[in-house]
């Protein structure tokens, strides 16, 4: 028989015992034992070549050897991947305590990288071989050590795959122009080094051999888009660890590394870096962020910081669900095969911060709830134990589809934060020294008298501020036509707003939520410019095509529209270096030579830098309605808003939500948080009288 075929035949017939003994495995797994206690796994072999085995321990809690902990997918290490039964499936033999036993390619991938280097750890943790899966009580059990495991590793080892072109780019990357950006912010400070564009003269001098192109900023965003970073787990496993280290293939990352460009590429002006994928999202921060916000938040706590006092009650006790609703707003973004996992794959994190005071019996883990159960239970808990109704804040827009099991005031915590999100009363206020943002109502009342929960129905004190007349049609100033429906919006209100204020400075300040407020004492004087230069610029970019005439005559009205708005449009028009608005509009491509020419017209510049800093509270609120009310209120509401719709303030809520009555019931449905113009700061206490209501 020719050698040739004798080896095709090997490999046949190696295939098929393989095939056979993955079908036909039925791993039985040691018993765990009385004590609290957990399995490890340590490698019997070390050469590739050879069959993976390994044997299976169980050592009690108490006398742990020092191990490492793998975090990875279960699936497919890659966001879209064609062939994802090659990953899914359990279909790779390895050999645990001389029995077969079934895994997948990821975790396959992953114990052969480990083995196979120079420092292999003597013992590893690995869900997927340490728990018996199929034995429900077992798995819930150790669900609930997960916090203990990770936090007790001498190394968490996040396994992000194999190694492709994008994960080379971000290692180079990383390794040569990140860590020549850390020594100059070293030697100079971040407050300088983010001013470094990519032909600040500074930059180009130090760093000209290394500077990222395109295409390298392109796989620095793709690098992130492996799955590993939307698991909901990774939240405490990176969180928790002592020591994290990422790897994709033969390429190694340190996390602080990552964060630390990541963090630069946030406010140095690099466009390539922070260009949005497809779903309007900034890749890098959106999945580095979180892990290195709860890390930061970990460590603060641990040591008793002053997060750990703004997280007191007033009983002087850390507030678990309020602690509880911040971590699963951390995580919100972040996806898992089990929705449960949602809220069991975080527990871990406010369990590691408030040790003994941690209350176990509150959501004990369980795989046997239902989904829409643990989510109604748990949103229940947290608003019995909060004292602020933060939680209405992450209900997702009344237009998202929910599962009809679902009440309207229960997150469906499935749902990404991707539209429709004001963010306006949620739990980032409660790290603020000072009062918080927005104070719509807050009272010393008794959680008992603000609100209860019976028959999934929330009962909660409220005030029928208004009703909703009108709402703008589109959701931004995105276009013209959106842009003019606005305007309109506008016209129809008196040229003075409730507060005094004009109707063009209650616009802008509806669009920001009013942010500026707390951080520019002179906001007045310093945004309307800006925020008109951003205007302006924006309608030459939609009529970037169009020819001058027709440019002028779809321009002149838009922007005389707005004039009428502000006595004051001519004098911001002036502090751009426009005469007036007639001369603008006369001459359309000088002013457009105008916003080309940088160096020389620097007022422009500034203002046109100016709107760029606070561009992100308006494209915050870009995704919202502008509604006016009946009694002449101006506010931003969530998408689905429309006419008819009520505006109501409840006790112990830091904004306005909007409520839609339900036909043939005394109940309402929650539609979603809201900023109103002229009552987020506690204007009308001393006006309000309120009722019971009920939320289905």
């Amino acid at each position: 028989m020719p050698s040739r075929f004798r080896q095709k035949l090997s490999i046949i017939s190696n295939r098929y015992r393989t095939h056979l003994l993955i079908r036909s495995s039925t791993f039985i797994y040691p018993d765990l034992g009385s004590a609290p206690a957990m399995r490890l796994i340590s490698f019997t072999t070390s050469s590739r070549r050879s069959a993976l085995e390994f044997d299976l321990v169980t050592f009690e809690l108490g006398s742990l050897p020092p191990f490492t902990a793998l975090s990875y997918t279960w699936g497919s290490p890659f966001p879209s991947d064609k062939a994802h039964e090659i990953w899914n499936e359990p279909n790779h033999l390895a050999f645990c305590n001389q029995q077969p036993i079934a895994i997948r390619k990821n975790l396959y991938d992953a114990l052969q990288h480990i083995r196979t280097r120079e420092h292999e750890p003597a013992w590893i943790w690995v869900d997927a071989v340490c728990i018996n899966q199929a034995d429900d009580e077992e798995r819930t059990s150790q669900v609930e050590m997960m916090s203990d495991i990770y936090g007790t590793a001498d190394l968490v080892l996040a396994w992000l795959g194999p190694e492709d072109e994008a994960s080379r780019r971000a290692h180079t990357m990383l390794n040569t122009f990140g860590r020549g950006i850390f020594k100059m912010a070293a030697r100079e400070g971040w407050d300088k080094v983010d001013q470094y564009g990519p032909k600040s003269p500074e930059l180009v001098g130090e760093l000209g051999h290394c500077l990222p192109q395109d295409a390298d900023w392109s796989a620095w965003n793709e690098f992130f888009q492996r799955n590993w970073f939307r698991r909901a787990w990774i939240l405490q496993e990176a969180s928790l660890a002592k020591n994290l280290r990422l790897v994709s293939g033969q390429y190694v990352f340190d996390f602080d590394e990552i964060h630390a460009l990541v963090a630069y590429s946030e406010h140095a002006p690099w466009w390539p870096m922070t260009a949005p994928n497809n779903s309007g999202e900034d890749l890098p921060s959106a999945v580095i962020n979180p892990i290195a916000l709860t890390r930061s938040m970990i460590n603060g706590m641990l040591q008793r910081s002053r997060s750990v006092r703004i997280l007191e009650d007033h009983h002087g006790s850390i507030n678990q669900g309020m602690l509880l609703l911040l971590v699963l707003a951390l995580a919100r973004e972040l996806s898992s095969s089990d929705p449960r996992d949602k809220v069991y794959g975080n527990l871990g994190i406010a369990k590691r911060i408030l040790g003994v005071d941690f209350d176990d019996s509150a959501l004990p883990p369980d795989y046997n709830i239902a989904v829409a159960d643990l989510y109604i239970h748990t949103a229940s808990y947290i608003l019995t134990t909060t004292p602020i109704l933060s939680l209405l804040s992450h209900i997702e827009d009344a237009g998202t589809p929910k599962p009809s099991t679902l009440p309207s005031w229960v997150p469906d915590l499935t749902v990404r934060h991707t539209t429709g999100r004001l963010r306006l009363g949620d739990t980032a206020n409660i790290f603020e020294d000072d009062k918080p943002l927005y104070r719509t109502y807050l009272s010393g009342s008794s959680l008992t008298e603000t609100r209860s929960v019976a028959n999934i129905i929330l009962f909660v004190n409220g005030h029928c501020l208004a009703t909703v007349s009108e709402v703008a049609t589109g959701d931004s100033l995105s276009t013209p036509e959106k842009f003019t429906s606005q305007i309109n919006l506008l016209s129809r209100l008196p040229h003075m707003y409730l507060n005094g204020q004009s109707t063009f400075e209650a616009y802008w300040r509806t669009y920001m939520g009013d942010f500026a407020r707390s951080s520019l004492p002179n906001a007045s004087q310093d945004i309307p410019s800006s925020f008109i230069a951003m205007i302006i610029h924006g309608l030459l970019c939609w009529f970037d095509d169009c020819p001058i005439g027709d440019m002028r005559q779809q321009l002149e009205p838009i922007l005389q529209h707005l004039a009428n708005l502000d006595s004051n449009f001519s004098q911001h028009l002036r502090s751009l270096g426009v005469a007036s608005l007639d001369l603008l509009i006369q001459d359309i491509p000088a002013f457009v030579s105008y916003c080309l020419d940088w160096d020389s017209r620097k007022n422009l510049r500034i203002a046109l830098k100016e709107a760029a800093e606070f561009l992100y509270h308006f494209l915050r609120f870009g995704r919202l309605q502008l509604f006016r009310t009946e009694n002449e209120y101006l506010g931003l509401g969530p998408r689905s808003s429309r006419p008819e719709d009520q505006v109501w303030i409840f006790e112990q809520a830091r904004v306005p939500f909007i409520l839609r009555a339900i036909p043939n019931s005394e109940h309402f449905h929650l539609v979603g948080e809201c900023y109103v113009h002229g009552v987020m700061q506690g204007e009308l206490v001393d006006k309000i009288q309120f009722k019971r209501i009920g939320l289905a």
